[in-house]
């Protein structure tokens, strides 16, 4: 066996020991916001998906089954509660835990309409919101 071949099939043995990384999507069009998350929630031991718009987040979601969803509501081409209707329509009701941001309070009253979760308005506290998904992460069933 190669060098390369032995090295991959080690990797292999490690991945199927290892416990199951709980996988985060996160969808907000904001780059501040979406790799300061994405850092935050990769260095709490989660697999961050991202997305930054409603769109590609329906494809992602759709594919990646995430365990936990925090989704901005103030998105291009497909706002979050569109996105949110979608993907439920598609995965059903209790798939996963949403977690809304926004800074919009109209967007987020109307946000109720999707049953969220958890909401945070923008700024937010960011090991609150970690906090905050990584109990709902404990609590969903593993994808």
């Amino acid at each position: 066996m190669s060098r390369l071949a032995a090295e991959q099939e080690e990797r292999a043995e490690v991945a199927k020991a290892a416990p199951a990384r709980r996988r985060v999507l996160v969808v907000d069009d904001e780059d501040d916001i979406r790799l300061l998350l994405e850092k935050e929630l990769g260095n709490a031991g989660f697999e961050v998906v991202a997305a930054v718009d409603g769109l590609h987040a329906l494809r992602l979601a759709i594919a990646a089954r995430p365990d936990v969803l925090v989704v901005d509501l103030a998105l291009p081409y497909m706002n979050g509660a569109e996105f949110l209707q979608r993907w439920r329509q598609r995965v059903g009701t209790h798939d996963a835990p949403v977690v809304v941001i926004s800074a919009h309070a109209d967007l987020i009253e109307a946000a109720q309409d999707v049953r969220p979760d958890a909401i945070f308005r923008k700024p937010f506290d960011v090991n609150a919101l970690i906090a905050a998904v990584t109990e709902y992460a404990r609590h969903s069933e593993p994808r």
